[in-house]
Formats: C-alpha cells, sequence, structure tokens
C-alpha cells in the first residue's frame, strides 16, 4: 500500500512516494506502539531540514528576506527531479525553498495534490 500523512498520525491519502510510504510504516508502527499517547512522550530536540515547496520561488524568497531577514546564501538546480532549490541556515536547521523547473516535475505535481 501506498501511504501519505495529511496530519501526524491521523488522516492518510494515497501517494506513489516510496520514501514517504517508508515514512508512514515507521510512523504507524511509532503510533500504534502505546508509547505515545496524542503527541505525549514525544519531544523534538532538533529539526535538521525543513523544505518548502513553491510555485514561485524568486517571489517567495524575497518574502522571507524582507520579513525575517533571511540570506539564502545558496542556489541549486536538481536536473533529475526538475527542481530549483535556494537554500538558507537559520541556526541548525536548513531551510530550502524549491520549484520545480517544469509543469510535470516533482515538485509541480507535488504542489498540485
Amino acid at each position: 500500500m501506498e501511504w501519505r500523512a495529511a496530519t501526524f498520525g491521523r488522516q492518510i491519502r494515497k501517494t506513489r512516494s516510496p520514501r514517504l510510504n517508508a515514512a508512514n510504516a515507521i510512523r504507524e508502527k511509532f503510533m500504534n506502539s502505546g508509547k505515545v499517547v496524542a503527541g505525549k512522550n514525544v519531544q523534538i530536540r532538533n529539526i535538521e531540514e525543513v523544505v518548502l515547496a513553491v510555485e514561485d520561488i524568486d517571489e517567495t524568497v524575497k518574502l522571507y528576506e524582507d520579513l525575517f531577514g533571511i540570506k539564502f546564501d545558496a542556489e541549486w538546480e536538481v536536473p533529475m527531479d526538475d527542481m530549483i532549490v535556494k537554500s538558507a541556515r537559520i541556526g541548525e536547521t536548513q531551510f530550502q525553498v524549491v520549484k520545480s523547473t517544469t509543469p510535470d516535475g516533482l515538485i509541480a505535481r507535488f504542489i498540485q495534490t
């Protein structure tokens, strides 16, 4: 089966991503272990990476720079996934904004779902 969580361990819907399938299998096992009750016993110690999928990367980067003073100091293209990435460091967290370079690319399809 293929699943993707819409909210943490609650509503789920189908997807084709093997990576999300693996993550959801782990999430389901964890949530059904009886060790976690509605978010209790869960302690986030660090967030290593946050990725924001957008349709207009330049507008989004400008907004975050203007509102929060974030400096996006790295940019690269991932041709095999048809995407452009702009990246900033916020403390210990890598914040990335990604945009599809084609109408049917990975990010464009993600945004449409």
